[in-house]
């Protein structure tokens, strides 16, 4: 594995990584941004742009772990560009062919082609930047994912034509990967090839017998974190509903909100969510030293919002909102600290492996939220607000049940780390 010597070097590699990686994240949802028109123009139905979402992020969950294993086991570096490429030509393929079966086909692929870019992106991240970058660049990336969806929504909002999202993103992709393969050229001279890599976090620099035969289902059970990804998966679940179903959930519990009020309001949380990051940075390690114990204190200041919830439709909606911006901001927080302790198991050689584990799980809740909570509401019929009081029921019990898993993992995390098994 390589890395960077030289801070000028080292900061110029994550001006491109950040630049490139946000205009990823935004193409990302370029799909979802047109439906909306893509529906109203009769091009395809809701069912068919609904599937199309649901099987990118299915296909796209599953891919993560084959890029994990594979990004552990190589350079990492042009696998990003690859995936660039590769999302920028089915981007441009959709621009002119929207036959449903083609852009099917199409999609399915993007997801394939976008297999390494997180674990690639995480790598280049926590190791190949100079040591005293890593921490920040983890904290810094984060925000592109919903800076990337803010910026697309405004694109497909301003734009005359849907189609021309596509090719936007399309020809965005082909600077990124070029703004990406340039800053490698320009910080070759400063790499260096070493053979362990240390973690921003105090670990030892020698490998013990336990360390050298630790196989990844081993690292998993010691710590804990295979109960942490049954978290992140029901972390991503409700997040997800909280973030793509609270317009709908806003208009039709309050009649006097009109679609483009409701939509509106959205913005405002998913502003908040955006903020998560910051909240993590400032918590870890700063106030408190260990990340599952972050994670704890995040969720129990979450949940007794999430439980507010369920005055929907009785109290002003304004509350309802408030309630939402706290607990979205609390679950975005989680994400930094899961990309903190995904950079622990780089000395194992397993890091990518661990963060593009975590980002299958977010995927995975994705597709569960959208098939899941709108089939709920629609079971209800007529009676929207009873339907909407059993999804945040849902989303209660998954806040419970994550609460209780911490608690389970909380003990396992602490042992892990004073162990000899991880120094």
């Amino acid at each position: 594995m390589k890395t960077i010597t030289n801070k000028r070097a080292s900061i110029l590699l994550l001006c491109a990584l950040l630049l490139s990686y946000t205009f990823m994240c935004m193409t990302r949802n370029c799909f979802s941004s047109a439906m909306v028109f893509i529906v109203e123009e009769g091009v395809m139905s809701k069912s068919q742009t609904g599937t199309i979402v649901a099987v990118f992020y299915l296909v796209y969950a599953f891919t993560q772990m084959i890029g994990g294993f594979v990004t552990d086991k190589c350079s990492p570096e042009h696998l990003i560009t690859l995936g660039y490429v590769g999302a920028g030509l089915c981007n441009l393929a959709v621009y002119f062919n929207q036959n449903f079966t083609f852009v099917m086909i199409v999609w399915v692929l993007n997801a394939i082609l976008q297999f390494a870019i997180w674990p690639a992106v995480f790598k280049v991240s926590s190791v190949m930047l100079e040591k005293e970058h890593r921490s920040g660049a983890l904290f810094l990336i984060t925000f592109a994912i919903p800076l990337g969806m803010v910026i697309n929504y405004a694109v497909a909002a301003l734009i005359s034509d849907w189609r021309l999202n596509f090719l936007i993103s399309a020809v965005g992709l082909a600077f990124s990967a070029l703004i990406w393969e340039s800053a490698l050229i320009g910080v070759r001279a400063h790499m260096e090839k070493v053979e362990t890599i240390i973690s921003d976090t105090p670990i030892h620099t020698h490998y013990n017998k336990e360390q050298k035969n630790a196989t990844l289902m081993g690292l998993l059970l010691a710590s804990g974190m295979l109960f942490y990804l049954v978290v992140m998966l029901t972390r991503a679940i409700f997040d997800s509903g909280l973030k793509s179903l609270v317009a709908t959930m806003i208009n039709e519990n309050y009649s006097t909100v009109s679609p483009a009020v409701a939509t509106a309001l959205t913005i405002i949380i998913l502003v908040m969510g955006a903020l998560g990051p910051t909240l993590a940075h400032r918590l870890y390690p700063r106030i408190v030293k260990n990340e599952i114990t972050a994670t704890i204190l995040l969720f129990a200041v979450g949940t007794p919002f999430g439980i507010l919830l369920l005055l929907t439709g009785k109290i002003s909606y304004w509350w309802i909102v408030l309630f939402l911006s706290i607990l979205v901001l609390m679950m975005s927080a989680t994400l930094l600290l899961s990309s903190y302790i995904a950079a622990r198991f780089n000395k194992w050689g397993k890091g990518a492996t661990l963060a593009s584990a975590v980002n299958m799980m977010s995927s995975l809740g994705i597709v569960i939220s959208n098939l899941v909570f709108t089939r709920v509401v629609d079971a209800f019929g007529s009676d929207k607000a009873a339907g909407w009081t059993a999804v945040i029921w849902i989303w209660v019990v998954l806040l419970v049940l994550s609460n209780v898993l911490l608690f389970v993992i909380a003990p396992l995390w602490k042992k892990f780390l004073r162990t000899k098994y991880y120094y």
